[in-house]
């Protein structure tokens, strides 16, 4: 699915699958950003990014070139730069929400891991 989602040409996604963590993590992807889904009993609670960490990670995400995420020493020293100062101040998020979060907000599916990475280190 994060594929799908960072295709940055669709304008309509119509999800479905038989796999219900599958479902709720592409949820949780999308309503952290403001889409509002409507369907029955909610499996799980969906976790909700402090302002702060969203903040910071659309700064992370307007200084990166989003086509090569943080393969560049400079942009992966601005990550971690973010990430400690969110940590210092006392902030944690799950890797999983994170990434959802990024793959909503233009980053392509192949750099998620260096995110993930970063959000284990400095916020778990």
């Amino acid at each position: 699915m994060n594929k799908i989602d960072s295709n940055a040409s669709a304008n309509s996604i119509i999800f479905v699958s038989w796999l219900s963590e599958e479902a709720d993590i592409w949820e949780s992807t999308w309503h952290n950003n403001g889409l509002n889904i409507i369907h029955g009993e909610s499996s799980q609670q969906i976790e909700i990014l402090p302002e702060e960490i969203t903040s910071s990670l659309k700064r992370l995400t307007s200084m990166v070139n989003l086509s090569t995420g943080l393969a560049h020493p400079s942009d992966q020293k601005h990550a971690q730069r973010i990430f400690k100062e969110l940590q210092e101040k006392g902030y944690k998020a799950d890797e999983q929400t994170v990434a959802n979060w990024a793959i909503a907000n233009g980053w392509n599916a192949r750099h998620l891991n260096d995110l993930k990475k970063l959000t284990k280190r400095y916020l778990s």
